[in-house]
């Protein structure tokens, strides 16, 4: 007996080697009754050897899998031999006859002695039209468009980012007086332009009166043909419109407040005007005043 026993030994270990140590799958499901929404319960139990462990990576994510069907939940429940793997599916689509669909097949790793993939089958369902067929001849109308696609909370923020940050560019210029149009602290000369423009352009008499205004408010006085070098000393960016400015200052101050011109200075570019050629040749300087005056005026900011 000892012999027969010592013999048996080696044809006992070639068949313990030739044993299969494939896991074996099974999977439960219902596969009649589906509509348009409805969940899928679907069970898969794994049998293996007490050596194998089911690499939780190897799992397939929660999402959209076809595009009639999601993954909702996944659930393992490990054991010494028996692995269950609970998944929840969703049907996203309907159709318009009773028909046959496949499930999707997928593959989990077991690890350990030995290392083996498994492979889950993929089973049929049988999905129902949510309403019923009807018998006579129709016509079927098109597919409605897609919905628009809603805004995820980080593209709100990156458009809430881009409008603060397009407020603060232009903020930031417009305190560097750099938008034409909207000025930052206008000088008087800009302001009195502006009110020109949207003032009637036929009340000659009160747009020199805005100019003169203006001229005073830059040397800080009232100017007339005695003072009016105090211009040029307090906005000396008017120097190169001398000529022209004080010939203005000298004839509305005349017409204006009756001054007559000091010893010297009657001369043809001094003499007495009407207000509409005042005007006329206002708007030939007034525009370069002003440009000089905000070039000056920014250049002092700095």
């Amino acid at each position: 007996m000892l012999l027969f026993w010592l013999c048996g030994l080696p044809l006992q270990a070639a068949i313990n080697q030739n044993v299969d140590m494939s896991p074996i799958v099974k999977v439960d499901m219902r596969q009649h009754g589906y509509h348009l929404g409805d969940m899928i319960e679907q069970k898969v139990q794994i049998q293996h050897s007490a050596t194998q462990v089911l690499d939780s990576k190897s799992l397939p994510l929660p999402g959209p899998v076809t595009p009639w069907l999601d993954l909702k939940a996944i659930k393992v429940t490990p054991a010494k031999t028996m692995t269950v793997i609970e998944l929840r599916w969703q049907i996203f689509a309907t159709v318009e006859t009773a028909q046959e669909l496949p499930m999707p097949a997928f593959s989990v790793n077991m690890i350990g002695q030995p290392a083996v993939t498994v492979k889950v089958p993929s089973l049929t369902l049988f999905q129902s039209p949510v309403f019923g067929h009807s018998v006579n001849q129709i016509v079927r109308k098109p597919s409605r468009p897609p919905l628009m696609y809603a805004l995820t909370q980080w593209q709100w923020l990156t458009i809430a980012c881009l409008i603060v940050s397009a407020f603060a560019a232009v903020t930031a210029l417009w305190l560097r007086d750099r938008i034409p149009g909207l000025p930052f602290r206008p000088g008087p000369l800009l302001r009195v332009k502006r009110k020109m423009l949207r003032a009637d352009s036929s009340a000659d008499e009160a747009a020199l009166k805005m100019v003169y205004q203006a001229l005073c408010e830059c040397a800080g006085q009232t100017l007339h043909n005695t003072n009016i070098n105090r211009l040029f000393e307090r906005a000396s960016y008017l120097l190169v419109l001398q000529p022209q400015i004080s010939e203005f200052v000298v004839s509305y101050s005349r017409q204006a407040f009756g001054y007559r011109p000091i010893d010297g200075q009657q001369s043809a570019d001094y003499s007495s005007k009407n207000p509409a050629e005042m005007l006329e040749q206002l708007r030939t300087w007034l525009p370069k005043a002003v440009l000089l005056e905000r070039i000056a005026r920014n250049t002092s900011r700095k």
